[in-house]
């Protein structure tokens, strides 16, 4: 997953945190105004909205996985990865 170690930018007004490599408004912030962790800000909505996808997918490739049966339900596959199937 392109989770990544969070930086923030000091840039006047930047109220929030990233941390996934492919949000736009991280990869925008200029170099000379990064500063790495989260500066007790909320994590960027693109990044959480990016980082549900990654999830989404891993679940859609999981569904298929033999292990896990073709077309598992979620709840299936939760209750085998956490050992109550």
């Amino acid at each position: 997953m392109p989770v990544i170690e969070p930086i923030y930018s000091i840039e006047k007004g930047c109220e929030v945190y990233h941390n996934h490599s492919e949000c736009t408004e991280r990869n925008n912030i200029e170099a000379r105004n990064i500063r790495a962790g989260r500066g007790e800000k909320r994590l960027c909505k693109h990044c959480q909205n990016l980082a549900s996808q990654d999830h989404l997918m891993t679940l859609a490739a999981m569904s298929n996985h033999p292990l896990f049966g073709k077309g598992g339900s979620l709840l299936e596959m939760a209750a085998i990865l956490t050992g109550k199937k």
